[in-house]
């Protein structure tokens, strides 16, 4: 019996693409509708400008994936950022596409092993098998609603902590989000990674299953943006006369909307997060925690509800789970149940072992999609027409490498405090790379707005 396998036609699909869009860019004839409508052709390019901005730019960044801790500073953040970087968002959206496919490795099917020397029994339990039942109690509604929300990453910790002012630096406040569940009355929030969730208690998997339905959402409102960029997209490239380097601007915000479209049809996103209540006797041992900094390994000891690592609130959409920090295991959980920081503390079984189902060729696949695939797109509109357009276009391309870059391994909004100040535990470097980020974001609208004006112009 063969076993199917996903492989994305990428090859297939990438020269059907460039024939299409050759093929109609140099066969169609202009469309002159500005006379129709009685319209001067310098208000009709500004007409266009602004069309062009709103219905493709703005549109991709309205129908991205949402930032999951929902507070209104990262959000603002990712949407800028997808206005300048549209292929910023192929990490998420591949990522989101990717665990629709191996959920059931990632929620309790893969196996997991663990030195029984970093664990306490009474404490560290995998109970993939208890989760698994409990999910299949409910009807395909439900159960799809709840493995959404924890492969989403939307499933937080609440606790309660006063004893240390410089926890409110680094801690996520629940005020600052759209929350839901029995934490949601705490004060801080941490996030839980999709792979840890099968080492929670069986009393805090069944609070998970039983209450967190109902809270997903149904992205209609993203697909009917997606609809309208792509059939606006679609004319422009198609049958308006116009730039063929400023038509490459506009399929890359139409790509890159389809897959955030498809990443949120596969696996859906939710209105709210929803949080779980840390065991009472966790925050008592907690409480009793003295709080000290080791400027060394940028830990904070006596930090973490579950665990004493820093590492606990450092928040990404990554794939990767390490193992930090199991020597305070002691104090509560481990801080491995949560993200951990890619650049961070390594694990002491060595940076290579993870928990997790990632595949090595994620990373390049990313890549690809992000900048390999806008330049060979560039064939379609002409290397050798050395314009002035060409050249805005190709350096806005290439200069999304290193935000790629940063964004992924240095600075991503939501790894960061409520205030954007700091970075792991150094408040300078936090300052210096929310500035660079946003005069990256300011560069990349640039040259987006200055390539489509010369376009409408020239």
């Amino acid at each position: 019996m063969y076993k199917h396998r996903f492989y994305p036609p990428r090859s297939h699909f990438l020269c059907l693409l460039i024939v299409l869009c050759h093929s109609h860019i140099t066969t169609a004839a202009p469309t002159n509708v500005a006379q129709l409508l009685g319209i001067d052709e310098y208000s009709w390019n500004i007409l266009s400008i602004m069309t062009t901005v709103i219905l493709s730019y703005v549109a991709h960044a309205v129908a991205i994936r949402p930032e999951r801790t929902k507070r209104l500073g990262p959000t603002i953040i990712s949407y800028v950022a997808a206005l300048a970087w549209p292929m910023n968002g192929v990490y998420d959206a591949y990522s989101a596409i990717y665990k629709y496919f191996k959920q059931d490795a990632i929620l309790y099917s893969s196996p997991i092993e663990f030195p029984s020397k970093y664990f306490r029994p009474h404490l560290y339990q995998d109970n993939g098998t208890f989760l698994k039942e409990q999910l299949d109690t409910l009807d395909a509604s439900g159960r799809n609603s709840v493995k959404n929300c924890i492969l989403n990453g939307n499933v937080f910790l609440g606790y309660d902590d006063t004893l240390s002012s410089h926890r409110d630096r680094y801690a996520i406040k629940t005020k600052d989000m759209s929350i839901c569940g029995p934490g949601s009355r705490c004060q801080y929030q941490a996030s839980l990674h999709p792979s840890s969730i099968r080492f929670l208690p069986p009393i805090m998997i069944e609070q998970l299953i039983y209450q967190a339905r109902g809270i997903q959402n149904n992205a209609m409102g993203s697909l009917l943006i997606t609809f309208i960029q792509l059939a606006f997209s679609s004319y422009k490239i198609f049958v308006e006369h116009g730039n063929s380097w400023g038509k490459l601007i506009l399929g890359i915000y139409m790509m890159m909307t389809i897959l955030q479209s498809a990443s949120r049809l596969l696996l859906p996103t939710q209105l709210t997060v929803f949080s779980l209540r840390v065991p009472r006797r966790v925050e008592l041992l907690f409480d009793k925690t003295p709080v000290q900094v080791n400027m060394e390994t940028r830990t904070l000891v006596g930090f973490s509800p579950l665990g004493t690592d820093v590492s606990f609130f450092t928040d990404q959409n990554d794939d990767q789970l390490y193992i930090p920090s199991f020597h305070h295991s002691r104090k509560g959980f481990d801080p491995t149940l949560c993200h951990s920081s890619r650049y961070g503390i390594d694990s002491l079984l060595g940076p290579t072992k993870y928990l997790t189902w990632k595949d090595k060729s994620h990373k390049y696949n990313v890549v690809f999609i992000s900048v390999a695939l806008p330049l060979l797109l560039g064939i379609v509109a002409g290397y050798d027409q050395h314009s002035t357009i060409q050249w805005i276009v190709l350096l806005w391309i290439l200069s999304a490498f290193p935000f790629l870059w940063l964004t992924s391994h240095l600075y991503r909004p939501f790894m960061c405090v409520p205030s954007f100040t700091y970075f792991c535990c150094s408040p300078s470097l936090g300052v210096e790379y929310f500035v660079y980020v946003q005069l990256m974001n300011l560069v990349g609208i640039g040259l987006v707005i200055s390539a489509t004006v010369l376009s409408y112009i020239v």
